[in-house]
């Protein structure tokens, strides 16, 4: 049995989500990748293995795990949920930063949900409030990756489908991110930790790998 903390990462196929796999599993965490197509999650899990080697640092195969997840389907959400639950006893953080900005929109699932809404907002919060039990038997964290922009929502066309802009709708999937990490750590205080986290602090603008 390992006292490692499980940390599951969507969008850890990105400069954000694969710089956090990297450094926690550094730190000694098992890190879940999460994303759309397998054979991008493995390159980025066999990526972290050589980094790990090379820093001498020891891990087992199991400490770098993949979940394939499509946030804009809440089928596949539901699935990959059920699977996490499945295979990890425990879940100690969760880091959402996947996020889609879609051009020439509104683009229309069959469900009738906007794509970009779906995968930056609908799937995410699915996903989270599936895996809030689990979570809370660890005193688990769920970091919410924002960015500084704001816009006001129109709760009339929350989608953005009647009157779709493609920058306006992509801020407004942001805003959303605050609002839901602030009404979490509400919710939820003494349950589960809700932050919300602004890379844009940290980031080194001249680091070559940052698209």
């Amino acid at each position: 049995m390992t006292n490692k903390q499980t940390i599951l990462i969507t969008g850890a196929t990105g400069n954000i989500g694969g710089g956090a796999a990297v450094a926690l599993a550094k730190r000694g965490a098992r890190v879940v990748l999460l994303g759309r197509k397998l054979e991008r999650l493995e390159a980025r899990a066999d990526s972290i293995r050589v980094d790990l080697s090379e820093a001498q640092i020891e891990y087992q195969d199991a400490d770098i795990a993949t979940l394939v997840i499509d946030f804009s389907d809440m089928e596949s959400v539901r699935f990959a949920a059920a699977e996490a639950m499945n295979r990890f006893p425990m879940i100690h953080g969760l880091i959402l930063s996947a996020v889609a900005l879609i051009q020439n929109g509104p683009n229309i699932l069959p469900s009738g949900h906007e794509v970009m809404f779906a995968t930056n907002v609908m799937g995410p919060f699915l996903f989270t409030q599936l895996l809030l039990e689990r979570m809370e038997q660890a005193d688990g964290l769920v970091l919410h990756v924002i960015n500084p922009s704001y816009k006001e929502m129109d709760w009339d066309d929350l989608e953005s489908i009647e009157n779709h802009k493609t920058e306006t709708a992509y801020e407004r999937t942001k805003t959303m991110h605050r609002v839901i990490a602030a009404e979490m750590a509400r919710r939820y205080a003494g349950r589960i930790s809700s932050v919300a986290f602004n890379p844009t602090f940290i980031i080194d603008r001249n680091d070559p790998e940052l698209e």
